[in-house]
Parts: C-alpha cells; structure tokens; sequence
C-alpha cells in the first residue's frame, strides 16, 4: 500500500508540474524587455561607431569584434538599399565590415541614429531550450550620409531584431538575483520611405 501511495505522489508530482505553463511574471517580463532593448541599443550604438570615416583601421576592427559577441553565431542581417529594395541576406558580420571599410570610400561623412526602440511582443518559452525565451525588438533606423561629391543621402528602415534570452539565477550574499542574459540573431530591415 506504501508503494501505491509513493506512486501515485510521483505521478501527481509529475503531473502537475508538466502541466505548467512557462508564462514569465511581469517583473521578469520587464526585466527582460530591457535587456533586449539595451542590447539593441547597444547594436545600434556600435553601427553608429564603426561607421565613423575618422575612425583608424584597428579601431574599426576592435568594435567589430566588441559588436559580435552580442550575435549568436550565424546570424544574418537583411538590410535595404537607398532606394529602398531589399539586398539578399548576409552574416552581420559582413555587414558591420562593409560599414567599416567599403562605405567610406562612397562618404565623407556618415551618421547613424534610432528611435523607437521597443519590445514588439511578449517573450515566449523557447521551444528547445530550456529557461530560453525568445521575441523581437523593433527599432527604427535612421541613415544619413554626404558622399565625397557633397551630395546628402539618407534613409529610414525598420529593423527587427530577434532576441534569445536565457534565465539564470545567481546566488550570492544569501540571496538569490534572476539575470538575463540576452543575445540578438538575424536582424530584418525594411524601408520605412
């Protein structure tokens, strides 16, 4: 009668807790927005950098290497040209070495800023991995170039940015602190005029 007992608690015990949903508190749920937000911001911020034509060679490298490392490995970028139409995908990588040393052969000037950066839904359980979330920051970019001809170019471009977000929980000074840790993946830009 014991072992009936012992097993039918292991089989509730196991029932209950399969049956639980994965939704994240509203704390938690904060918490993690802005940690996807300020590593988006953080992205941005770099681009911005990286594209400086005052900028020495090591310097740009440095970044690029300081930028990646917030990337999961093989992300992909997808971003548009000036006149809007979208360019094939590739390695965010390429990209930011693109930005670094082929536009300012083309500019003399370049600047980079955003607004509007904001979760654009709520995170859900990643399907595979566990105390993983997943979602998508939205940010609007803003592209603003002379080239060496003194001619002013320029576009706007949505981008969103998937976000992948593991919880841990550290321990220390008798307490317990949840933490995001936050790494973007491919980035999806589109012409906004």
């Amino acid at each position: 009668m014991r072992k009936f007992i012992l097993f039918l608690g292991v089989l509730l015990f196991s029932m209950t807790v399969g049956a639980q949903t994965y939704k994240l508190s509203d704390k938690d749920q904060k918490l993690l927005s802005q940690a996807a937000v300020d590593k988006v911001e953080r992205f941005q911020t770099n681009c911005r950098y990286i594209a400086d034509v005052n900028l020495s060679n090591t310097q740009k490298q440095n970044a690029i290497r300081t930028a990646m490392t917030d990337f999961m490995k093989g992300s992909k970028i997808v971003t548009t040209s000036l006149s809007g139409a979208k360019q094939k995908p590739k390695l965010v990588k390429t990209y930011l070495q693109r930005l670094a040393y082929n536009l300012p052969d083309v500019y003399a000037f370049i600047d980079i800023t955003w607004t509007d950066c904001h979760v654009a839904s709520d995170f859900t359980k990643h399907p595979d991995k566990p105390n993983t979330y997943i979602g998508i920051v939205k940010v609007i970019q803003y592209f603003n170039a002379m080239t060496k001809e003194m001619k002013w170019k320029g576009d706007i471009t949505e981008r969103e940015i998937k976000i992948e977000a593991e919880l841990t929980e550290i321990f220390a000074n008798n307490t317990t602190r949840r933490q995001w840790s936050v790494k973007l993946g491919d980035v999806e830009g589109k012409a906004v005029q």
